[in-house]
Order: C-alpha cells, then sequence, then structure tokens
C-alpha cells in the first residue's frame, strides 16, 4: 500500500530532489514496501509526509528532518528515509544523514532509481566520520554514547565513543577511539559469573552488595587461627601463677633473713627477688602479645572480641569473648 500525498518536487544545489510518497513509484519501490496498518497511522504518516515536504521547501531543514522521520515511524517506507536523510544532510546534521542513508538502502528496493545517489552521498560522509561495528554478546539496549542503537555499523563523529548495554540489571561498557574514514568492530559481552561466597558473604553478594563488611574482609586477611590466642592465654596463664609463687617465695626468704640476717640469706633472696622481677616481665610480654594477636591477628571470622584480664588478692582471672 502506497500513502497519497502531492507530487512536489524541491531541487537541491549538488544534492538529489526530495521524492514525493506517490502512488507513481509503486513501480519502482514495491519491493520494499512493509505490510502497513490500514488504521490512521497510514493517514497521519501522509500527513506528516506533506509537511516535511513544504518545510523542506521553505528551507528548514531541521523540522523537515523530524518530519519525514515522525511519518516513516508510523509507516516505513524507503522515500521517507530518502528524504529525512537528505534534510539532515542540508542541515549540517552529517552523523544523522548518514546513518538515515544507510537506512535509506536497506529499505529501498534494489533498482530504486536513488540508490546510486544515496550510495555517492554515503560514501562521501564516510570520509569525514567513523563508523563502528558492534557486536554483542548476551548483552541488550545497546547504545552509542546516548543514542540507541538498533543495528550496526552506525556512523558517529571523529573521536572518542562509549559503547554500553544491559546485562540483567548491570551496564557493560566499552570506551574506543575512532578516527575519520574509520571503521572499528566492538565486542560487547557481559562479565563472567562471579561465584558465590560461603554463607552470610553469599547473602550480601545475592542482594547487590559487591563489598562485603570491611570487618569480615578484614578478618579473612589476618593470619593467625584462634588456637594461637589460646596458646598465648595458656602461657600468661602458667607464668603469671609462676610469678605469683616466686613473689610469695620471695617474701619468705626476705622475713627469713630479718629473723636472722646472714650472706648467704642475703645472696639466697637477691637470687629469688631477680628470678620474681624476671618473670613479671615475661608474664607481661606475654599478656601484651596474646592481648595484641587477639585484637589484631587472629581471625575471628566476624565474632566479637573482647579480652580482659586482671589480679585480685591470691588469685589471676581473664575474661575472653568471642
Amino acid at each position: 500500500m502506497r500513502i497519497a500525498v502531492g507530487a512536489g518536487v524541491v531541487t537541491m544545489l549538488h544534492v538529489p530532489s526530495v521524492r514525493a510518497w506517490a502512488q507513481a513509484d509503486a513501480s519502482a519501490d514495491s519491493a520494499a514496501d512493509p505490510p502497513r496498518s490500514r488504521s490512521g497511522s497510514a493517514s497521519n504518516a501522509a500527513r506528516l509526509f506533506a509537511d516535511g515536504e513544504k518545510a523542506f521547501g521553505a528551507g528548514d531543514y531541521l523540522l523537515a528532518a523530524r518530519l519525514f522521520e515522525e511519518a516513516h515511524a508510523l509507516a516505513p517506507h524507503a522515500d521517507a528515509s530518502w528524504n529525512a536523510a537528505q534534510s539532515w544532510y542540508r542541515a549540517g546534521e552529517q552523523v544523522r544523514a548518514a546513518n538515515l542513508f544507510d537506512r535509506y538502502l536497506r529499505e529501498a528496493a534494489p533498482n530504486a532509481k536513488d540508490r546510486d545517489q544515496a550510495t555517492a552521498l554515503m560514501v562521501e560522509l564516510a570520509r569525514r566520520l567513523g563508523k563502528i561495528q558492534v557486536v554483542a554478546r548476551d548483552v541488550d539496549e545497546l547504545h552509542v554514547d546516548d543514542s540507541v542503537v538498533s543495528r550496526s555499523p552506525v556512523f558517529v563523529t571523529p573521536g572518542q565513543h562509549m559503547i554500553w548495554g544491559k546485562h540483567g540489571s548491570r551496564t557493560v561498557r566499552v570506551v574506543r577511539e575512532v578516527r575519520a574514514g574509520e571503521s572499528v568492530s566492538v565486542v560487547l559481552e557481559a562479565p563472567p559469573s562471579e561465584p558465590l561466597q560461603a554463607s552470610g558473604t553469599a547473602g550480601a553478594l545475592d542482594r547487590g552488595d559487591r563489598h562485603p563488611p570491611s570487618s569480615r574482609s578484614t578478618d579473612r586477611s589476618r593470619p593467625l587461627a584462634p588456637a594461637w590466642f589460646y596458646s598465648g592465654l595458656a602461657l600468661t596463664t602458667v607464668a603469671l601463677g609462676g610469678t605469683v609463687l616466686s613473689g610469695l617465695d620471695t617474701l619468705a626468704a626476705k622475713s627469713d633473713f630479718d629473723a636472722n640476717p646472714t650472706q648467704g640469706k642475703l645472696d639466697e633472696g637477691r637470687f629469688r627477688q631477680d628470678r620474681t622481677n624476671l618473670l613479671s616481665l615475661v608474664t607481661l610480654g606475654l599478656g601484651v602479645l596474646t592481648t595484641a594477636s587477639g585484637l589484631w591477628l587472629v581471625d575471628w571470622r566476624g565474632q566479637e572480641r573482647g579480652v580482659a584480664a586482671g589480679l585480685t588478692p591470691g588469685a589471676a582471672h581473664v575474661r575472653v569473648s568471642f
């Protein structure tokens, strides 16, 4: 089915005239005619097409281009693509013109009279522009910069361009530099699936949290197992007990010396005092190392940590929470 509109023709300098979307062209382009609805869309398209011709004749090429594209959206036809391409070309919009000349060549019949002219114009524009061929693998909603790409190749201005699409809820992007007259191929594919982590971390990833809680991440990087802390705690307890016993023994030696001062008892008392002081230092060092390892070096796997130690008369106590 053709949409009958006026047969007005506008002559352009170096650019063929716009074509009237008329019944007279049926023999040339009938092979390109897609099925059309017989609803009001056809009449609206005819009106838009006629308005586009008037705007083109008045020199308002931007308006003409938009009207021809709206007509094509309602009732696709090669003549609308041809006229829109020429309008964009005349308005200085080379990228849009090149892409529409390319669309016209796909839509028009093999023997369409404007095919050679459209090919020549597209080749001319291709020397000034770049062209991107996109190969998408498991990626939807393809875009080049801000424009939706329904098919490729697509003409672009020389320079850097972002090619992107959607894989589920994720955006996949590739940035490429394109020079004038250059055609580049871009493969846009979905990233490999990320393996799920164990227990609670897997749940966090399933909820879209790609960065598990910092405390757990820190725990996994700690080099020591809890057994090291328990061993240090046991050694500290033993050293503390030895220190207490040595201190009591030193006090007993002092009492013995005070009751009967002799050189031998003095030397023995000093030995026991030095031993007690040494054990005190060892106990303190073990306590500090054990506490530090429990707080910063032991992998508690997300458990709450707490260490408390103290002395009461005649006893030592250590409380640990994990």
